[in-house]
């Protein structure tokens, strides 16, 4: 059961589309936890292999839940990004939205 335990919030983050709920220390911690213990594991060299294995596995699933968060936050900096550059410009009447996240629809505005 904890080889999956990370997985409902990897899901709940995909479905979102947001990686909010998670805190970028927690996740520094828990990869440096988790290489520490990957690094215990191949220096005494009298582990056996599922614990090597095991260890790799948690890495790479930190490191699929760090790509989520920089990757969701950099989404949302862009469309706030979006959002407020047209608000500083007040000679522009066309306001891009990203709807779906694909392309581009343009709204235009009254004045």
């Amino acid at each position: 059961m904890w080889l999956v335990a990370q997985v409902p919030q990897f899901v709940q983050n995909f479905r979102l589309k947001s990686a909010e709920g998670l805190s970028p220390w927690f996740l520094a911690e828990w990869l440096m936890g988790d290489t520490l213990n990957l690094l215990g594991c191949l220096m005494t060299g009298d582990q056996l292999p599922s614990q090597s294995y095991t260890a790799t596995y948690f890495m790479v699933v930190d490191m699929a839940m760090i790509f989520q968060y920089v990757y969701y936050t950099l989404r949302s900096r862009e469309a706030l990004g979006l959002i407020t550059a047209d608000m500083r410009d007040p000679d522009n009447d066309v306001c891009y939205v990203r709807l779906d996240g694909g392309g581009d629809d343009a709204v235009r505005g009254g004045g």
